[in-house]
């Protein structure tokens, strides 16, 4: 009866406690936000984008739950995605509080005291390939398909270690690179290990790196306030980091495939004999008939993926057990802590770690943490002797013989504290009649449990049991403990006083589910910002459009948007972006819906009476939004519009991606909005089919390399060439490369093309060295995207030296928009420079950072933007600006280059500002590879017809 009256006063306690949140859950709704902006990696799976906007996933629950800790109860997150070197910079810049990578200490951030989580990545292939796990020597030269730069960080150490070469292929997202092995372009992925499918397995061991939230130097404030909280979070939930990881990571597991000598061994081993200590309540005991427990169903998985037969026998306690490995009258022993000491001391072999759990501590009456304290630990628990040490070095430790005998010491008063694993507190305390015992605190520390094995076991026993725990998955583990925790907690008879409490507790869960829809509503279809609908809004109700006749859809974006941020800050962007917002509101009639996509990109879906009525509403709405006016700031804004009739027979999302086209031609339009049309339309087909036979034109020649000479314009010999690509598909006809290439940029198979070019211009500056002829410097155009590949160093060498070149004579031209958003990129061409390459810059003058490139980059060579080429005709000014960039760049020791020279105006002029090299149709077209050949190198050509 004690104990039910206990539970009875748990009960309305918990109801209390709960009465006060939910008044309190009531007034913060209310409250003004404070938002906290977060960066995520642009792939992640601690958290997950919902219908392309709505950010899910175990970190957005975790800090939502931190944020109830902090001193501003109403701050809300928002979340934006880059790479780490980009991540890196923004937070620098200010543009937002935190950013959640893998911590790495030398870049200096500030950290949270406790990690976020781990990810964990390993290398897997199909299940039927010939590779074996760590197999190193057929590892060697195989092609590893990535997406995360840490993990191949993590990968190429390993592969040092062990010592294999291979070559790493980038995909942008985890689909991608499973096709890719799907379809043989790779041998093997490199993935985050609850990625893996049943139709693959694991070949390598798990790689992995602490999750962190970091801030920027300088942010100890923000910091403290969020360690403070972090702190808290612990004390009042300790299990909330391993109820959202085990929620968020509930994968299925994954396949490592036994060697035939693993097989075989397997099939000649006879039935192992387990010990399951009786003291390890709900981990293993004995129900007076049969061993039970939540180890003891986890090794019906590892039965079921590795063949290995089972029996169970009951032991006293742990220690007993081990005495029964040592003895040789059982196997194996389930529930050892992962500790060397344990497995040196006692002299039994442990597998990888099978399960994690943390440290609880319990007491009667418990006085401040740090005193001197007498601690009761169960005495196979030696390893939480040496964690608890660390942390309070003023504690001792009094070993017992169980759980049970810990608990009884406390109550003895022998000792003042009990600590034993987390898994074990409910359990405990449940067990016990008396109610003073509380819980002081956990420590989020994971310690491993592993399996132990008799000694001088062999190293397949050891391997394959290795390999089945693999196979358990964190759905397999969280269910058989629930299994065997959540049973045991109310083994009585309902009362009357019981079945009130139950009812007290029926209504309060009612009035909190009322509260969680209300959030949920506001948090799933609201966009925080500026209070429009979000994406999933629009993409649950907008079919419903399609269903009623003169319907249709409008996007909208701002106009270089990124902008506005770098010159005002994100602060002022965000004022805009709501300012924009209230205009958007007012397109179409009452029943529209009005949303913020993401970014600066807004939609509404509305009906219309007519197209001209429709485009007229949008014209007045948006023209009430060309200027932004905040104290001395006044910036004027432009927008791309795209309109499209919905229909029915298509889905939705179809309708939004041709009003999304009809914007990205809206700027060659009168006033800026698009309207879908046939011709839209064929154009979207021409992209989907350029975009579709890209792999196969590379590899059937389709792509060709023209060179476009450079002049001295004093000399009027070569000063070098520039490599352009040129397309010719037979069902096509030529397509220029302002029409493929932005294309290949979007879908990131430019990267290819790039080193594609970049190849046939190292074989023929081996021919022409074959030959006996000094090449000129050619100059190959890069992509921005190569500037966030770790490996884009590697693969420039890799190409250079299967020809045998000096990258001497090559200059690499990426444009000066490359680095709006990108200051890591500064420091990877100067690793890029250092190895030998020229560096330049094309375009120069038409971004925004002219002047911190040439502070930055140890540049070659600048190419003026041809455009002041065209105004010098008619403007003073542009001439005076270009002949300052000529003599600035040279006291910079940096040569210039200038294209687009159609007349001889032209060239004089540049003659007479010193300019370096010129180029341009005045002087010479490109030409095919041969062309080049016989006029401007003869002697190769002559060379090769004498040979």
């Amino acid at each position: 009866m004690n104990r039910i009256h206990g539970n009875l006063k748990r009960v309305f306690s918990f109801l209390a406690v709960f009465s006060v949140l939910t008044v309190n859950g009531a007034a913060v709704f209310a409250a003004p936000q404070n938002i906290c902006r977060v960066i995520l990696p642009l792939q992640s799976s601690f958290c997950v984008i919902e219908d392309d906007i709505t950010v899910n996933g175990y970190l957005p629950q975790y800090l939502d739950a931190l944020a109830q800790y902090l001193p501003y109860a109403d701050t809300t997150f928002t979340y934006s995605f880059a790479n780490y070197h980009d991540a890196a910079a923004m937070l620098e810049r200010g543009e937002a509080e935190f950013m959640f990578f893998p911590a790495n200490a030398s870049d200096g951030f500030l950290t949270l005291p406790q990690p976020l989580g781990i990810s964990t990545y390993v290398l897997c292939t199909d299940i039927d390939s010939a590779f074996l796990y760590e197999d190193f020597f057929s590892f060697g030269g195989m092609n590893v398909g990535f997406t995360d730069a840490s993990a191949l960080n993590l990968f190429s150490s390993y592969a040092r270690e062990n010592g294999f070469l291979y070559t790493a292929i980038k995909y942008n997202t985890p689909s991608s690179a499973a096709k890719a092995l799907e379809h043989g372009s790779v041998d093997a992925l490199l993935i985050e290990k609850h990625l893996c499918t049943e139709t693959q397995k694991v070949i390598s061991s798990e790689l992995s790196c602490n999750m962190q939230l970091m801030a920027a130097e300088g942010s100890h404030r923000l910091v403290s306030l969020f360690s403070d909280a972090q702190t808290k979070l612990l004390l009042h939930n300790p299990s909330l980091v391993s109820s959202l990881l085990l929620r968020a990571f509930n994968d299925k597991g994954v396949n490592i495939a036994l060697s035939k000598e693993e097989t075989n061994y397997v099939s000649s081993l006879p039935v192992l004999r387990v010990a399951c200590p009786e003291n390890n309540s709900p981990m293993t005991y004995f129900d007076g008939v049969n061993c039970r427990g939540a180890f003891v169903e986890l090794m019906e998985y590892i039965s079921a993926a590795s063949s290995l037969k089972f029996e169970f026998c009951h032991t006293a306690n742990t220690n007993t057990a081990i005495g029964m490995l040592q003895n040789g009258t059982a196997d194996l022993l389930l529930g050892v802590y992962s500790s060397p000491r344990i497995a040196q001391n006692e002299n039994i072999i442990l597998t990888d770690t099978i399960a994690q759990t943390s440290i609880a501590v319990v007491g009667s009456s418990i006085t401040a943490l740090n005193a001197p304290h007498l601690v009761a630990l169960p005495h196979d628990a030696d390893i939480l002797g040496l964690l608890l040490g660390e942390l309070y070095p003023t504690w001792k430790f009094r070993y017992y013989t169980d759980t049970p005998a810990c608990l009884n010491a406390v109550l003895a008063k022998e000792a003042d504290l009990a600590a034993w694993d987390n898994a074990l507190t409910a359990y405990a305390i449940d067990a016990s009649s008396d109610e003073s015992l509380n819980v002081a605190f956990t420590d989020s520390r994971d310690i491993g449990v592993s399996i132990g094995v008799y000694p001088g076991a062999p190293q397949l026993l050891v391997s394959v049991l290795n390999k089945a725990i693999y196979s358990i998955s964190s759905a397999d583990y969280n269910e058989c403990l629930s299994h065997n925790t959540l049973s045991s907690l109310w083994p009585y008879h309902y009362t009357p006083q019981l079945r009130a409490a139950g009812i007290l507790l029926i209504i309060a869960v009612l009035v909190a589910l009322v509260l969680f829809l209300r959030s949920l509503y506001m948090r799933t279809y609201r966009d925080p910002l500026t209070h429009l609908m979000n994406n999933s809004y629009l993409l649950s109700r907008g079919p419903k459009f399609q269903k009623k006749p003169n319907s249709a859809i409008v996007i909208l974006d701002i106009v270089q948007f990124k902008r506005v941020n770098a010159s005002y800050g994100i602060d002022v962007g965000d004022r805009v972006l709501t300012f924009v917002a209230k205009s958007v509101s007012r397109i179409g009639d009452s029943h529209a819906i009005s949303a913020r996509i993401i970014a600066d990109k807004f939609a509404v879906v509305t009906r219309y009476s007519s197209m001209d009525a429709l485009m007229s509403n949008i014209r007045t709405a948006m023209n009430n939004a060309l200027t932004y006016t905040e104290g001395s700031i006044s910036t004027f804004l432009r927008y791309n519009i795209g309109v499209c009739v919905l229909e029915s027979g298509e889905p939705f999302s179809h309708f939004v991606n041709m009003a999304d086209a009809a914007r990205k031609n809206a700027p060659t339009s009168d006033d800026g909005i698009g309207l879908y049309t046939h011709a839209i339309r064929e154009k979207v087909k021409r992209e989907k089919e350029i975009e579709d036979r890209a792999k196969s034109a590379l590899d059937e020649g389709e792509f060709q390399v023209f060179y476009q000479p450079k002049f001295n314009p004093k000399s009027g010999g070569v000063a070098g060439a520039e490599a352009l690509c040129r397309r010719n598909i037979p069902d096509f006809g030529s397509i220029a490369p302002a029409e493929f290439i932005p294309i290949f940029e979007r879908n990131g198979f430019v990267t290819k093309l790039d080193f594609y070019m970049l190849s046939n211009v190292c074989r023929l500056i081996r021919q022409m060295l074959d030959a006996g002829v000094k090449p000129c410097l050619f100059s190959v155009n890069q992509s921005r995207l190569h500037l966030s590949d770790p490996m884009y160093m590697t693969k420039l060498l890799n190409v250079t030296k299967k020809y045998d070149v000096d990258p001497s004579y090559i200059e690499l031209e990426i444009t000066e928009y490359s680095f709006e958003d990108s200051i890591a990129a500064f420091s990877l061409l100067s690793k890029v420079k250092d190895a030998g390459f020229k560096l330049s810059i094309d375009d120069f003058g038409s971004g925004f950072s002219s002047l911190n490139m040439l502070r930055a980059i140890p540049l070659d060579y600048i190419k003026i933007d041809k455009n002041f080429l065209l105004e010098s005709r008619t403007s003073e000014r542009t001439k005076i600006i270009i002949g300052q960039i000529i003599k600035m760049a040279k006291s910079l020791n940096i040569s210039t280059v200038c294209e687009g020279v159609e007349t001889q105006e032209q060239a004089e002029f540049l003659t007479e500002m010193d300019c370096d090299a010129i180029q341009g149709f005045y002087f010479e077209r490109p030409m095919s590879e041969k062309s080049f050949i016989k006029k401007y190198f003869p002697d190769m050509q002559r060379g090769e017809e004498k040979s």
